[in-house]
This record gives structure tokens, C-alpha cells and sequence, in this order.
């Protein structure tokens, strides 16, 4: 068990089940055991069709392994190659609760017929394994979010004449002064980012790297499916999951320096955005995509107290004559 991804402080209890059915370990959903494109079977029962219950174990914090003892007759059936229904279920009879395993294993302690006062030690590991999951987590209402499986992303569009944004100034002692951005030299650019709960059973239980990517919208597509560019910018340090448990945080940074540059006037940097055009819009990801079943998540601007926010610190200059 990968004690790191383990939110739970509490025991959780586990139920070992054969599978009463086929299915794809590769495709197998919490509906259909067989999802491959082409051929789409359901279960008998959502989750999985259960056979004789084996045995039951539970996790307590701390534990580094989780193990289930096996009789003899169930070993017997899944020593059958050609029993297409053979496997193995595990349920958490524990809700809200989740538990990463590094490695599944099967340990056959067995007696040879040759030496029966000798003991064999076989262990071989799983042909294939998938984890089923319900209900999925409930729409987003204030919040934006990335990571997960399938993976969630959140989109920013950027008004398109940024460059027009009047920054104040104080040169001089003038409180009044102000300057359009595109009269600036943008220093530094980041989205300011609200860690906020995130649904009960869903939490992360790995770090999240959120990454800025430029988006290339049109009038045929949607921003949602539109084309990607390269990464504009990414947190520097990953996030914790306990930033995502409803505690106040301090706000997450994803520098977009050249991004925000690009808008406000610069030629677009073609080895940052891939393209000769000038793009409005990102898209946060959490990179790679599709690392955790868990997802991090932020307010968005229908929290206005927690709402993203862009920062910048700009360099204004001023023209001196001299004699």
C-alpha cells in the first residue's frame, strides 16, 4: 500500500470476491465490463458481478500491506486457464475511502508431493488490473478543476486588447499616474489560484503539477475541444493534497510571464506557443494528465472573494531630457 496517497486516519475494511463474469481488464468501467469500442457488455451487477465471498481484511494507518488469506478451493478455480469468469474483486466496505496499491501480488504457499515436509513459496503477480468507481463526483458549481481520470481541465480567456489595460504608477510622487500596459515592461505574469475542497472521495492522493497551455479556439470548435499549444508556464513546486482537504491555503501561482507578455504586445514567441498567432485563451492541466484519480480544485470568479486573480509587476519608463 502507498501509505503517502492515504487520506484516511480511520481503519478501512475490505471484502475479497471471484468474479462471477468476464471482463476487460483494460476497458471495464462501473457499468460495463467489456468497453472496447466495438463491443460494449454490461455487468450483471453495476461494479462488478460478484461470486463466493473469499475473505475480508482491514487497513489499519500505518500499514504497509493489505492481505487477504485464500482457501484452497478458490485457488483451485482460478487455477483454471480456461474459466474465462475467474478473478478477483476487492470492495471497500468502508465509505469515502480509498487506498493506493503499489503492487498486487498472489503468494501460494504450497506442499510438494515429492517432499511433503517441504514448503513452496510461489508469488506471481495480476494479468491485469482496473479500478471501478461510483457515483462519479458531482458537476463543478464554484469551482475550477484540474487532474483526475478522465482527466478535468479549466479554461481562462483573456480579453483581446490587454494591451490597452491602464497599470497605475507612482513616478515621482504622481498617486495619479497611469500607463497602458503595452507601454510597459512586463517583469513578471501569473494567475493567482484558491485551493478549495474538493468532493468528499475525490481528493487527491498524489501531488498535482498544474500547467498553463496556450489554446488555439475557432469559429468550428468549441474552446473545450479546441487545439493545444505548447506550456506556457507551471506551479513550481507541485500541490499537496492536503491543500485541497477545505483549510484556508495560501493562493497557488502559475507563472504565464511570456504568455501575458504576447498579449500585451510583444511578437508571439513561436517556441513557447508553437504559432505565428497570438492566442487569448489557456487551459490548466495537470500534467502528466490523467497521473491521479483524484483532482485539485480552485475557486473561480463565481466566488468573487476567492476568485482567480492575475499579477503583474511591470517596469514603467520614463523619458528624461538632458541638456
Amino acid at each position: 500500500i502507498d501509505t503517502t496517497a492515504v487520506a484516511s486516519t480511520a481503519p478501512i475494511a475490505f471484502e475479497l470476491y471471484r468474479t462471477a463474469e468476464s471482463f476487460d481488464a483494460a476497458s471495464a468501467s462501473w457499468k460495463l465490463r467489456v468497453d472496447s469500442g466495438g463491443i460494449s457488455l454490461p455487468w450483471q451487477t453495476p461494479g462488478g458481478t460478484r461470486g463466493p465471498l473469499v475473505s475480508t481484511a482491514t487497513w489499519t494507518p500505518g500499514d504497509t500491506t493489505l492481505v487477504f488469506p485464500v482457501d484452497s478451493v478458490t485457488l483451485k478455480v482460478w487455477s483454471d486457464t480456461l474459466d474465462e469468469t475467474r478473478g478477483a474483486l476487492i470492495v471497500a466496505k468502508t465509505g469515502d475511502s480509498r487506498l493506493r496499491a503499489n503492487a498486487i501480488l498472489f503468494k501460494e504457499f504450497a506442499h510438494s508431493t515429492f517432499h511433503r515436509d517441504t514448503v513452496l513459496t510461489i508469488t506471481t503477480g495480476n494479468v491485469g488490473s482496473t479500478f471501478i468507481f461510483d457515483p462519479p463526483p458531482p458537476p463543478p458549481t464554484t469551482e475550477l478543476r484540474v487532474g483526475g481520470q478522465p482527466a478535468w481541465r479549466s479554461y481562462f480567456q483573456f480579453r483581446d486588447n490587454i494591451d490597452s489595460l491602464s497599470v497605475p504608477c507612482a513616478i515621482g510622487g504622481a498617486a495619479a499616474c497611469h500607463v497602458l500596459l503595452k507601454n510597459a515592461t512586463i517583469n513578471y505574469a501569473a494567475l493567482l489560484l484558491q485551493p478549495v475542497a474538493t468532493p468528499s472521495g475525490y481528493a487527491p492522493e498524489d501531488t498535482i503539477v498544474v500547467a498553463a497551455y496556450s489554446v488555439f479556439p475557432n469559429s468550428t470548435l468549441p474552446v473545450g475541444r479546441s487545439p493545444l499549444g505548447n506550456i506556457v508556464g507551471i506551479t513550481r513546486a507541485p500541490l499537496k493534497p492536503p491543500q485541497f482537504n477545505g483549510g484556508v491555503q495560501n493562493r497557488v501561482e502559475v507563472p504565464i510571464t511570456g504568455f501575458i507578455s504576447t498579449l500585451a504586445g510583444g511578437k508571439p514567441d513561436t517556441a513557447v506557443i508553437n504559432s505565428t498567432a497570438r492566442p487569448t485563451s489557456l487551459a490548466l492541466l495537470a500534467t502528466p494528465e490523467g497521473s491521479t484519480f483524484g483532482f485539485g480544485s480552485f475557486a473561480s470568479r463565481r466566488n468573487p472573494a476567492l476568485a482567480p486573480k492575475l499579477r503583474l509587476v511591470v517596469t514603467v519608463a520614463r523619458e528624461v531630457q538632458l541638456p
